[in-house]
């Protein structure tokens, strides 16, 4: 809840900056300020919660103060370059076969266990006009809240099975 109210407001303070701003800087392309906009502070918003719900399980098994910021960190980055870093490979890996065929089991696998944060950013709506297919909105959706419902009960379970001394 505190991180929706965080991401409201400072897309209320971008909101507010673009509309002031938009009047003098010229662009391509107008930006869209209505549900585009919204949808896309909405898929940061559901970044955010994946990744803190990461970290929830991290801290209920860490018993090191630092570990959740750095597994945080760590699994934020390898979330966002996950989608890109898929569609490498699967393209060839730029000409370089033998690295794509090394690769790509790895990745199979992969693709079960680590979440890909990059299909939950539509800036590319409000900033360019290029409606996304209701698909690629949904289904990203879908697997976010999947992934933080199950780190949250997995969190839950092994907390209520950790023995404080």
């Amino acid at each position: 809840a505190l991180s929706a109210a965080v991401s409201l407001i400072f897309g209320l303070l971008l909101w507010g900056t673009v509309l002031v701003a938009g009047g003098h800087y010229e662009q391509e392309h107008r930006v869209l300020l209505g549900l585009p906009y919204w949808l896309a502070v909405f898929g940061i918003w559901v970044d955010a919660a994946v990744i803190t719900a990461f970290a929830l399980l991290v801290c209920s098994l860490s018993t090191i103060s630092v570990l959740p910021l750095v597994a945080g960190i760590v699994f934020a980055l390898a979330g966002k370059a996950f989608g890109p870093l898929v569609e490498y490979i699967a393209g060839g890996a730029n000409g370089q076969p033998e690295m794509a065929a090394a690769y790509r089991p790895f990745l199979a696998v992969a693709q079960w266990v680590l979440p890909d944060l990059s299909r939950l950013d539509w800036r590319i709506w409000p900033l360019y006009g290029v409606t996304p297919a209701p698909a690629d909105v949904l289904i990203p959706i879908i697997m976010a809240c999947v992934y933080v419902a199950a780190m949250l009960g997995f969190s839950v379970w092994l907390f209520s099975r950790r023995e404080f001394s």
